[in-house]
């Protein structure tokens, strides 16, 4: 049980590697071992990505084209997303005036180019300092569509080159979840990809309200979320031709993000006055609030324009059919940590693990993330790497021992 837990374990954690990637992060496992993931080359800004799949100790590019991969069934089949990237450069009227020198990059994910746009060019010396009124922008632009990869092959799941999307579940009946964006809209719709046909979910209120499937159990269940109105968005379970609408914590938004074959359902969401961004677990017609872990230490910022962004506390992203769930969540140094969730426990998984330290031999300083995790107790996910130089995201794999496993009587498999 996690209350036994030592006030230091020393479980071993395995590096992915990154091929010849400056970085990456494992997104998933299934019950066979299998991972996939993503390797970034660059600054992780403007960098490419290229998704992974690993077993045995072998990591191998799942294609030659950026793409990236989210999940994976137990055959093996996996879904994600192949992406194309567009640079568009422009100019930006600015107030005060910059250095003349100052650029920025930023990056936009489904979003058609911004136009060039033609200033007259305002230099002024400033204090001895050449400055501008103008700011030249890089906006790197990428268009994705989902994609079922095959040993050699890459298959869209949407035909016609103005159909964008992504993949972001397939179950072991080979019936993927995603969302789709037709003939250039920039509304995307939750669908369902089964026995050859693409189908779009019905949406939970509004009609053509934007929507997303994150996830699919082995019985077809599906979940993830949809627009309530115009500033709400609520996770929604679809389940024998029926969409249920799952609620929130008390705030204006919520997601769900996985879905066991117990029918239990993990995510997260904003509480009363949006103030925080709570884990969820959904069992038996309630939502669970998971809270975070224990003495986490917050900071708050607001705004140029006063506003103060909601509290991360916690956020989930899987579970498997223990019930036991994994993800993020702000930890007692004020940074962000994975968590692994099970018994009514959260943990931090960075108590478990044997870790290092900076200028210290190779290892990991410290798990960010938690993506995945199995029947068998291992998990996924990604933390500060060392290697002795220097610093750098790494993909982990980590098996957890039977003794903090669940029982079966706190969690009877289906």
């Amino acid at each position: 049980m996690l209350s036994a837990i030592p006030a230091k374990a020393q479980l071993e954690l395995i590096n992915l590697g990154t091929l010849d990637g400056d970085s990456s992060t494992a997104t998933a496992i299934n019950d066979r071992g299998e991972i996939v993931g993503n390797i970034t080359s660059g600054d992780g800004v403007t960098g490419v990505t290229h998704a992974f799949y690993y077993r045995d100790g072998l990591m191998r590019s799942l294609d030659s084209r950026p793409c990236n991969a989210v999940a994976i069934n137990d055959s093996g089949q996996i879904v994600g997303s192949l992406l194309t990237y567009t640079t568009n450069i422009f100019t930006n009227i600015i107030s005060p005036p910059i250095p003349i020198s100052t650029n920025i990059v930023f990056t936009n994910i489904l979003t058609p180019p911004a136009p060039a746009m033609t200033i007259p060019v305002s230099n002024q010396n400033v204090n001895g300092i050449l400055v501008t009124n103008l700011q030249i922008v890089t906006n790197l632009v990428i268009n994705s569509q989902p994609v079922l990869f095959r040993p050699g092959l890459s298959v869209n799941l949407l035909e016609g080159p103005n159909n964008g999307g992504f993949a972001w579940g397939i179950n072991n009946q080979s019936e993927i979840v995603g969302a789709v964006n037709l003939f250039n809209s920039n509304t995307q719709y939750a669908f369902v990809c089964a026995g050859g046909l693409t189908m779009d979910l019905p949406e939970l209120s509004d009609a053509h309200a934007p929507s997303a499937a994150a996830a699919i159990n082995n019985h077809g269940d599906i979940v993830g979320f949809s627009q309530i109105g115009v500033s709400s968005e609520h996770p929604f379970l679809y389940s024998q031709g029926l969409m249920h609408d799952l609620g929130t914590l008390g705030g204006s938004i919520a997601a769900a993000k996985a879905i066991n074959d117990a029918g239990e359902i993990t995510g997260y969401s904003l509480t009363i006055s949006n103030g925080e961004i709570h884990a969820f677990l959904y069992r038996n017609g309630q939502m669970i609030d998971l809270g975070g872990l224990p003495d986490a230490q917050f900071s708050t910022s607001t705004t140029s324009i006063g506003f103060s962004p909601p509290i991360l506390v916690s956020s989930a992203s899987a579970i498997n059919n223990w019930g036991q769930i994994v993800g993020v969540a702000t930890a007692n140094n004020g940074a962000i940590h994975a968590f692994l969730y099970s018994e009514g426990t959260m943990v931090d998984l960075n108590r478990l693990v044997k870790l290092t330290h900076a200028n210290g031999p190779p290892g990991f300083l410290v798990l960010t993330e938690a993506n995945g995790i199995n029947d068998l107790g291992q998990i996924v996910g990604a933390g500060t790497f060392w290697d002795g130089r220097q610093q750098a995201t790494r993909a982990f794999l980590l098996d957890l021992p039977h003794e903090l496993l669940p029982s079966r009587d706190y969690f009877p498999l289906p």
